[in-house]
């Protein structure tokens, strides 16, 4: 009898040990079951890809010092010439913004210039990303700053997490002689990434330039990079939301190619990050062009919608990948006479509901009776000889890209997604030598 008791006092000592590590425990084993899927990639086509494209954008290129001509200008040669900005950080230089070649700037981005440096201390390369001062003028300077603050202390979470974007200062402010007078501007500074993924779609290339076989398998090797990217960002309790092809960037590292999803000012975290962070998720949808449509329906601040509205946004970046096309412009041509339409019938009030589960039915009713009506891109490209890849990869779209939540694939499908797509890859790689052979 005294055995038994001892073993039930054993066993519920054991439960309470479990219990106050639970959160240890989770993490890691969730970082043992994501090294099963998400590996490092050491294709050799593949690194030859991201070497490419890292050389494509030099940072060499990037202007040194910009003469002070307009405001932007005024702002840009401002925070090169900080004092205080000179005592973190090395030549500092411009990196999201340029000159046409009418001689206008142009930027990417709205709330922030990004900048290439040095880390005054080791030398080793940083983006530096400021809050622009004059596009603060014109939305709310508090909103943008507690972006910042908000993408400063999520990387804080991801520290040392691989594929992940590595955070060196975090949120900041400091003071800068304008145009306008003195400002107090926001900044942060992330380990730089040399590689632009941007550059992997294809609307990015010439006009005239075919897709071998070749070069789509290396395409899409890259994007099974960017799965990996925000499989770890999921596994760690974040949800992107801002998913587009200016939001990758990557490296090689050991003949190993790397992509990492950066700009997580946007991005929604469950409530133990929350929690640790002591901010709450910005309320945000990101780009229009890759938003999923429960997100314009009144769905973009819930974390389990959120990681479904992910994937609708790499279904997304997967046609445009190997499409000549951008994925919104083409639905809009498809559906154009109802889509806003629907999205305006289809949305859903917080006065529709008390909890997520109310509103969720009723927004079930709405996705039965309207988003029949609306089509998937289909992809416009052709392949000589059998079509499998390309029936496969629209296959892939139409689940990932499925207007209906409940059907769309989820992140236990993922794994099997990236299966399909090497054997597509294996697939063009094959066809590509027989037609070299031939």
């Amino acid at each position: 009898m005294q055995k038994k008791f001892a073993f039930f006092y054993f066993f519920l000592a054991f439960c309470a040990i479990i219990y106050e590590y639970r959160e240890v425990l989770l993490d890691f084993f969730s970082e043992r079951l994501s090294s099963q899927d998400i590996e490092d990639c050491d294709d050799e086509n593949l690194t030859d890809e991201f070497d490419s494209l890292s050389r494509n954008e030099s940072s060499d290129d990037a202007p040194t010092q910009i003469p002070s001509q307009t405001q932007k200008e005024n702002f840009i040669y401002a925070v090169q010439s900080s004092e205080e900005l000179n005592e973190r950080f090395e030549n500092i230089r411009p990196l999201n913004i340029c000159y046409d070649r009418e001689g206008t700037l142009v930027q990417e981005g709205s709330t922030s210039i990004v900048f290439l440096a040095n880390d005054a201390t080791d030398g080793r390369r940083l983006a530096l990303k400021v809050c622009d001062a004059e596009n603060a003028e014109k939305k709310n300077a508090n909103e943008i700053a507690t972006l910042f603050q908000w993408e400063s202390g999520v990387l804080g979470q991801l520290k040392n997490v691989h594929n992940c974007q590595q955070l060196r200062t975090p949120c900041n402010h400091t003071f800068l002689e304008t145009s306008h007078g003195m400002q107090s501007v926001t900044y942060i500074s992330t380990i730089y990434l040399p590689v632009d993924l941007k550059r992997n779609f294809y609307r990015n290339d010439s006009p005239n330039e075919a897709l071998t076989r070749k070069k789509m398998a290396s395409r899409i090797s890259v994007f099974i990079q960017m799965i990996n990217a925000i499989q770890v960002l999921h596994r760690h309790g974040i949800c992107h939301r801002d998913i587009r092809p200016e939001n990758f960037r990557g490296y090689t590292e050991n003949h190993k190619a790397h992509a990492v999803a950066i700009d997580l000012g946007m991005s929604l975290a469950n409530k133990s990050i929350e929690d640790a962070i002591r901010l709450y998720s910005p309320c945000a949808h990101g780009a229009l062009a890759y938003a999923a449509p429960e997100k314009l329906c009144g769905f973009c601040d819930d974390f389990e919608m959120g990681l479904a509205s992910d994937i609708f946004s790499l279904g997304c970046l997967l046609y445009e990948t190997v499409s000549k096309d951008l994925f919104y412009n083409q639905f809009l041509e498809m559906n154009a006479s109802w889509y806003h339409q629907v999205i305006s019938d289809s949305t859903v009030y917080k006065t529709d509901g008390d909890t997520l589960e109310e509103r969720l039915r009723v927004f079930d009713g709405y996705i039965e009776q309207n988003f029949s009506k609306l089509l998937i891109p289909q992809l416009d490209f052709f392949l000589k000889g059998k079509d499998h890849a390309k029936k496969e990869i629209q296959s892939l779209i139409d689940f990932m890209c499925a207007f209906d939540y409940k059907r769309r694939a989820k992140d236990g499908d993922l794994p099997r997604i990236k299966d399909k797509l090497r054997s597509v890859i294996k697939e063009l790689e094959q066809n590509a030598r027989k037609r070299k052979n031939a």
